[in-house]
């Protein structure tokens, strides 16, 4: 997905393939003059011929980093791209510390033109706590897609079936739907926590989480911040 900026005009183009390959991309910026372009990474390697591209024109650029993979990393020869890419933008904006603190790391540079941008808390007024249980059970929620990959439910069940965690009491609802629902349900099965932990599927009204809940647990293998 990229945005561009125009004369304070905002396209939004949702098909990232109609710019593959650096010829076509060129030719969209000779043909336009964009005051700006906005690239929206996911995860942070995304579009480097596109944004070498700009970089090559002159044409000012902005990087918005959601999500860094510490286990997948490009080859030597798309690294040196990146660096140069990142270091020559307008601005990067990362929407958490650990997220930059990887991107420098890899490319082994001190991102100075980088800055940390939240996403937006849309939950409204949540200062009222919930009441405890009958039973003092503390209620956890983990509100997202249900996908290993990034939001890592499989390590949440992992650690809260060490011992220390089975003594101690506590329940867990998951909120959402995605590909891993059924082998979430197996682990939590496998991990003897059925009595603790559930599959709630997706609600529409997600204030309804929070009124039953005491704290949300949301894990992640690369995102930076939540937008729940």
């Amino acid at each position: 997905m990229l945005y561009w900026l125009e004369s304070n005009r905002l396209f939004r183009m949702f098909n990232q393939r109609i710019f593959q390959g650096k010829l076509r991309f060129r030719r969209i910026l000779n043909k336009q003059n964009f005051d700006l372009v906005i690239f929206n990474l996911n995860p942070f390697n995304r579009c480097p011929s596109q944004v070498e591209v700009c970089r090559r024109l002159g044409v000012p650029y902005v990087l918005l980093v959601h999500l860094v993979n510490d286990h997948i990393w490009p080859g030597e020869e798309e690294r040196q791209i990146l660096k140069e890419n990142y270091l020559n933008a307008s601005k990067v904006y990362f929407v958490s510390k650990g997220n930059r603190s990887l991107v420098e790391s890899y490319l082994g540079v001190n991102l100075t033109n980088s800055d940390i941008i939240t996403n937006p808390f849309r939950t409204p007024d949540i200062s009222t706590q919930s009441a405890f249980d009958a039973n003092g059970a503390v209620r956890f929620v983990s509100v997202g897609r249900i996908d290993f990959l990034h939001k890592c439910q499989d390590k949440l069940i992992q650690v809260l079936s060490a011992d220390k965690w089975k003594k101690r009491n506590w329940s867990l609802d998951f909120y959402g739907k995605g590909p891993n629902e059924q082998a979430l349900r197996d682990m939590i099965a496998f991990k003897g926590l059925s009595d603790r932990a559930c599959l709630r599927g997706h609600v529409d009204n997600v204030n309804e989480i929070w009124d039953k809940a005491h704290a949300l647990v949301l894990p992640s293998r690369s995102e930076g911040f939540p937008l729940v």
